[in-house]
């Protein structure tokens, strides 16, 4: 999945609540947190990635139920 300046992060889930989406590095350490509150089935929630630098990193999406992990890798 790669990115550029922004990343789409598309949500399609009977859950409504809030979530916590955090962008870490390959080391695990959190360069980016926002938290939303999800009101309908399918949201799309944009995130600036402008202040990172080239690389890998991964996108975890916690709600009451769980996480969620997944890769992307800025160009």
């Amino acid at each position: 999945n790669p990115v550029s300046n922004e990343v789409k992060i598309n949500i399609d889930s009977k859950f409504r609540g809030n979530l916590q989406i955090r962008i870490l590095d390959v080391l695990g350490r959190e360069v980016s947190q926002q938290t939303f509150e999800k009101v309908f089935t399918q949201e799309e929630i944009k995130m600036d990635l402008k202040h990172l630098e080239k690389g890998i990193y991964f996108i975890e999406i916690q709600d009451s139920r769980g996480k969620q992990v997944r890769k992307v890798v800025k160009e």
